[in-house]
C-alpha cells in the first residue's frame, strides 16, 4: 500500500500541474482569430489532470465549497469547481431591431456584465461564442467563432463543447439577465452520471442554462448531420438530469432567473423589474426608442 508521503508527493505534484496549466492559460485566453484552427494547446490537458478535475466536480456536494485532502498531520482544501462557462451570444436579435441583446442594460449593467459578475463566482474559465468578434474586442474573454455554420443555437453548444479546456461546460444564452451564483452553484454541484444537466421551471425545459459533459459532442454532431437542429431535441440523444420546477423555485422565488430578452416586451419586463433611474446609457436609449416608436 502507498505511504503517506507517496500520497503527499502525488498531491504537490498534481497542484503544480494546476498552477502550470493557469500560467499557461492566462497567456493564451485571449480572442481567436481563426476558431477553424486547431485545438490550442491548453485544451490537451494531460490525463491524469483531467481525471482528478472531473473526480473533484463529482465528489462536490450542495453543502461543500471546497474539497478536501486529508494527510496525517495535513489538511489541504481544494476548491471543487473546475467548469468552464459559456456565453452563447450568436443571435442576431432581430425581434429587437437588430439590437445586441448581451449589451441592453438592466438595473443599470449590461446584460453580459450581470452575467460575468455572477459566472466568475461559479466557473474558473469563460469564453464567448459569437461570429461576431468585434462586439467582445474589449472584454478580455476568448470569443470562439461557430464551428458549424446554420445551425442555430445547437451549433454554440457544439462550439462551446469542442473549445471548453475542461470536461464540463455550463452553457448560457447572452440574454438572461437575472441569474443568480447561489443557483448556478446549484446545478454545477449536481453529482450524476448523466452526460446534461438542464433545468426545467414551469414554463419548460431551460436547454440554455445548462451543463453539459463533453460526452454530448457525438450525439450533437449527429443531430445537426441529421439537420436536426431543435435544443429540445437534445433529450432523446442525451442522456439527462433534470432539476424540477419545485428545485428550482426554492432560487427563483421572483420568478425571474430564466427572463430572457428576446422581445421589446421582455425587455420592458426586464427593465420594469428593477428601480428605475439609472442613467440611460446609448444603447439603453436605443432600446428605448425602439420599443416606443
Amino acid at each position: 500500500m502507498p505511504s503517506s508521503f507517496h500520497h503527499f508527493v502525488i498531491v504537490i505534484w498534481l497542484l503544480a500541474k494546476k498552477t502550470k496549466y493557469s500560467t499557461n492559460l492566462r497567456a493564451t485566453q485571449r480572442p481567436f482569430t481563426d476558431a477553424v484552427e486547431g485545438q490550442p494547446l491548453f485544451v490537451k490537458l494531460e490525463s491524469a489532470w483531467q481525471d482528478f478535475a472531473d473526480r473533484l466536480v463529482q465528489s462536490r456536494t450542495n453543502s461543500s465549497a471546497n474539497f478536501q485532502l486529508h494527510i496525517p498531520g495535513i489538511l489541504i482544501l481544494l476548491p471543487t469547481v473546475v467548469l468552464t462557462a459559456a456565453i452563447i451570444a450568436g443571435g442576431q436579435g432581430r425581434r429587437l431591431g437588430g439590437l445586441d441583446k448581451s449589451a441592453l442594460v438592466v438595473g443599470g449593467r449590461r446584460i453580459i456584465d450581470r452575467q460575468l459578475a455572477v459566472l466568475g463566482q461559479v466557473a474558473e474559465h469563460v469564453l464567448i461564442v459569437s461570429n461576431d468578434h468585434h462586439r467582445f474586442r474589449c472584454s478580455g474573454l476568448r470569443v470562439c467563432r461557430d464551428l458549424i455554420s446554420n445551425a442555430g443555437p445547437l451549433s454554440g453548444l457544439y462550439t462551446a463543447l469542442v473549445r471548453s479546456p475542461t470536461l464540463r461546460t455550463m452553457v448560457i444564452a447572452c440574454d438572461l439577465p437575472f441569474l443568480t451564483a447561489a443557483f448556478l452553484r446549484h446545478l454545477a454541484a449536481l453529482r450524476t452520471d448523466a452526460a446534461a444537466v438542464i433545468p426545467r421551471s414551469f414554463v419548460g425545459l431551460q436547454p440554455l442554462c445548462a451543463i453539459y459533459d463533453r460526452a454530448c459532442l457525438k450525439p450533437i454532431q449527429n443531430m445537426i448531420d441529421q439537420g436536426d437542429f431543435r435544443m429540445s431535441g437534445l433529450r432523446d440523444s442525451v442522456c439527462t438530469t433534470e432539476l424540477t420546477p419545485q428545485e428550482i423555485a426554492q432560487y427563483d422565488p421572483d420568478g425571474t432567473l430564466f427572463l430572457n430578452v428576446n422581445t421589446p416586451y421582455d425587455y420592458n419586463r426586464a427593465i420594469g423589474r428593477l428601480a428605475a433611474g439609472t442613467p440611460m446609457t446609448s444603447t439603453r436609449r436605443d432600446a428605448f426608442n425602439f420599443l416606443h416608436r
